[in-house]
């Protein structure tokens, strides 16, 4: 088979020093290797957080890479794998400098002397621990070439020790060693030569670099470009990233969070985050570029490389979300591919639309054709009840879906009308089309009823109605001008210009922010110490940045919603006082009707509830709780 036409630039090859990558498309160090190896990636980067040879340079507790037997053998058992499927393999070298784990009472070194927050003492390198760290780094990378890996990324970024020294806001030495970009940049230099005379001259040095930390005080292009220059002469490629990672990553500190917002974008912001700095180092090197953030297709990837603004794309959470990303790109089925997100939910190592992620031992990459077919019943045509209805009709079962609107979807429905849900969106549209090109039976407009379900003669029944909409015991609640945050997008022309939502969780917040980007003055209340409490962390301060820009947005914590009247709102707590309100939203959870899921017991002996019916659900539990229900059909 050639290599895609569509994508024609994306499958060319691609030379590094004396490496030939068989297409542009690298995997980022996250994810299931070997099914990314599997699939038609050229090359796939290990990730380990400080693997320098020595002490005081790790994450974690433990002893470098290649001195743990264990450890060892699943990287020769990834090398080997990878390289019977025609994947490259790559390893970041890293070393954690004042973020190293080290246990209590010693020490951890760094630009500069100081004391962690954690108590732990930061000694400032010497030029003996400069040649004794560069000697660590050569050290590690003439073992992992000589294990069999066919290219090294020295880790530039991410808050780890090189890093630190180019940066000004934790390299202040006013010797050699600190001020000038030039005396920044001179540890690193001596870092990245010790590991060249270590692999060799034919051997590929990749490195990952943050072009802009988005930390006031920090590096920016202005920084970064000319070292990259530096340095030229020294790498093989370069991997344009942006962000500042440090141990502050909790999300206490808010330079920190909107560091780390930039470096993997939640789904409020754009794609493509980093390209505008790819294209800028293309113009002023001769080596290979690559670029990752927020590329989700292979048009978005094949436009990266058309436009000349890198020469690879890192592909992460894409391949997360759907390992066969590469494949399918090359065998033209690009519309398969599972759409990501960008939920955040890999940072806890799983994902909403891959419910194999970190479940591995549970499910294989594909589910068998099931020994004897039977007629399935899905109630629900949410995110849950389609996930469910493709997986036991791709299982062979006779599958029936019955939804009560008018078309599929659910509650991320809302997607169709929010400009900040354009991947959820891209994903919605991605399970209902699976579904229209599928064998299933859909019946839409149709509420299930224990009569009806019973009349298909189920051999199996899945019940996946979601949960209805909580309306707080407020007076004033059933004025018309009061409305319910799932009914509101399709209404939201009749939407006053005075708003206060009732409710600062996700759907409260999001809200918040589409109405104020309108221009429309909107209160958010919230009964609870902070808003969006229940958020994975990185999504709740890409959230919270947003709404800090709309000065016509404004939130209340520990406040109640007392009254409703016909013009205004009484508050209490955090706030007291009346607020004028042309339409009030109420978004205060969701509550399941464990009664109406009841009645449908009896009806087959396998019968499974998911999602919220089973326990108040996230869209990931809804997805695997269906995955899970379906595969032991």
């Amino acid at each position: 088979m050639q290599f895609s036409q569509k994508y024609h630039i994306l499958f060319s090859p691609l030379k590094v020093n004396r490496m030939i990558l068989k297409n542009r498309i690298i995997g980022a160090p996250v994810g299931q290797y070997d099914e990314k190896a599997s699939n038609g990636f050229a090359m796939i980067i290990r990730g380990v957080v400080g693997n320098v040879d020595g002490p005081r340079m790790r994450a974690g507790p433990g002893k470098f890479y290649l001195d743990d037997p264990k450890r060892r053998q699943e990287l020769l058992q990834e090398l080997t794998y990878s390289r019977q499927r025609g994947a490259k393999a790559s390893i970041e070298l890293s070393h954690c400098g004042i973020h190293a784990f080290v246990e209590k009472g010693d020490y951890v070194i760094g630009p500069v002397a100081g004391i962690r927050d954690d108590g732990i003492e930061i000694r400032q390198m010497d030029e003996s621990m400069m040649r004794e760290v560069c000697g660590q780094y050569a050290s590690a990378a003439r073992k992992f070439r000589d294990i069999g890996y066919d290219c090294i990324m020295i880790h530039a970024d991410s808050g780890w020790l090189i890093s630190q020294f180019l940066s000004p806001l934790t390299n202040t030495r006013t010797d050699d060693y600190g001020g000038s970009v030039q005396n920044r940049a001179r540890f690193p230099r001596m870092i990245i030569e010790a590991v060249r005379k270590a692999v060799g001259p034919d051997f590929p040095l990749d490195m990952r670099i943050s072009i802009n930390d988005y930390i006031d005080g920090s590096c920016t292009e202005q920084d970064t470009i000319p070292f990259v220059q530096s340095v030229e002469d020294i790498i093989d490629m370069v991997s344009v990233s942006c962000g500042y990672l440090d141990k502050k990553m909790a999300g206490a500190d808010p330079a920190s969070a909107f560091s780390h917002i930039h470096k993997i974008t939640p789904t409020y912001y754009p794609h493509l985050v980093n390209v505008k700095y790819s294209k800028m180092l293309k113009e002023v090197l001769h080596i290979p570029v690559s670029v990752v953030g927020a590329i989700m297709t292979p048009e978005e990837a094949e436009s990266i490389l058309a436009d000349g603004a890198a020469d690879a794309v890192v592909i992460g959470r894409a391949g997360i979300a759907d390992p066969l990303w590469a494949k399918k790109a090359f065998e033209g089925h690009a519309d398969d591919i599972v759409p990501c997100i960008r939920c955040m939910k890999c940072k806890h190592e799983s994902c909403t639309v891959n419910p194999r992620i970190n479940r591995e031992y549970l499910f294989p990459a594909q589910l068998a054709k099931a020994d004897h077919c039977k007629k399935v019943v899905v109630v629900g045509g949410g995110p849950g009840g389609m996930k469910a209805a493709l997986t036991c009709s791709e299982r062979g079962h006779h599958v029936t879906l019955l939804e009560k609107c008018g078309q599929l979807g659910g509650r991320i429905k809302c997607a169709d009308y929010d400009l900040h849900k354009a991947d959820l969106k891209r994903y919605k549209d991605y399970a209902v089309r699976k579904i229209e090109n599928s064998d299933v039976t859909v019946m839409l407009n149709t509420e299930a009823t224990p009569e009806l379900v019973r009349s298909l003669a189920p051999d199996a029944l899945i019940l996946a109605m979601g949960a209805e909409p909580v309306s707080p015991p407020i007076p004033g609640i059933a004025f018309p001008h009061v409305i319910q945050a799932v009914d509101v997008f399709p209404v939201l022309d009749q939407v006053g210009s005075r708003v206060v939502i009732i409710g600062g969780g996700t759907v409260g917040c999001e809200l918040a922010l589409t109405l104020g980007s309108q221009g429309k003055e909107v209160t958010v209340v919230e009964m609870m110490d902070r808003l969006d409490a229940n958020n994975q962390v990185y999504m709740r301060w890409g959230l919270h940045f947003l709404l800090q820009e709309l000065p016509n947005v404004h939130t209340y914590v520990n406040t109640c919603c007392k009254e409703i009247t016909p013009n205004t709102v009484k508050l209490e707590g955090g706030y007291n006082g009346m607020l004028p309100a042309d339409t009030v939203i109420v978004a205060a959870g969701f509550r399941a009707d464990s009664n109406y899921a009841y009645s449908f017991f009896g009806i087959t002996e396998d019968t499974a509830v998911i999602g919220d019916l089973y326990r108040p659900a996230s869209m990931e539990e809804a997805i695997f709780d269906a995955y899970n229900a379906c595969a032991k059909l």
